[in-house]
């Protein structure tokens, strides 16, 4: 099962947001994390993106198995399968919402994701993406500017953004790194969210640093809890 591309051949063409290694650890915005954080006597929490996540229906499947809350983010073209997949698993489900057409956001809004995901420089797209969105929860990824956590920010609905992307480079140590980079931002702030995409090895990471942050203190929890209240 594959999004957005009609063959195997136009997949291996697609572009991959996240896979940038030069924009793997983003700069965030002040203002979405607690205003106040005491690692001494607090618990970091960290969210996990799971970004293509309907390229491979098996993959998907692997993944939300985990006990452990995501974050699955899925195409507006994908078929609404993908989604039920992820909700019956009891997961949430975000649009990437990019070049999306409005029309689709707001069906699967109202079929039962829980918000979008991506970014624009544009304003009027921005505000566009979050009129579509009715009030869902913003993640913003930052890999085009903050307009949408503007946005999302000034039509007072709850957004976050971006801090890491792992598995920007298939490398298990990488990944690894920088996994454990989005537990040091989360004992730092309180809160932090990383990006995975929906690969096996990288869920074997996963796997890895789920146990590294139950050892450290840190809590992986679903992703609407995030925002300041």
């Amino acid at each position: 099962m594959l999004r957005g591309a009609r063959s195997l051949d136009a997949a291996e063409n697609d572009p991959d947001r996240y896979g940038d290694p030069d924009r793997a650890v983003a700069m965030r915005p002040s203002g979405w994390a607690p205003r106040a954080f005491d690692a001494r006597h607090d618990r970091g929490r960290v969210s996990v993106l799971l970004v293509d996540a309907d390229r491979s229906a098996s993959a998907l499947g692997a993944f939300v198995a985990e006990p452990y809350p995501l974050a699955v983010v899925i195409s507006a073209e994908t078929p609404s399968a993908v989604l039920r997949v992820a909700r019956k698993a009891g997961q949430t489900a975000l649009i990437a919402c990019g070049d999306a057409a409005l029309s689709a956001i707001a069906a699967l809004r109202r079929a039962g994701a829980a918000g979008i995901a991506c970014s624009t420089g544009e304003n009027a797209r921005a505000n566009a993406l979050v009129a579509a969105n009715r009030g869902g929860l913003v993640v913003d990824d930052l890999l085009d500017g903050d307009a949408l956590l503007r946005a999302a920010r000034h039509a007072g609905v709850p957004a976050i953004s971006r801090d890491v992307t792992a598995d920007a480079r298939e490398n298990g140590p990488y990944v690894d790194f920088l996994l454990a980079q989005s537990l040091l931002i989360a004992q730092r702030t309180g809160v932090a969210t990383v990006a995975l995409h929906a690969r096996p090895a990288s869920r074997e990471a996963f796997e890895r640093f789920a146990r590294r942050a139950q050892r450290d203190g840190v809590d992986l929890v679903e992703i609407g809890s995030l925002p300041a209240r």
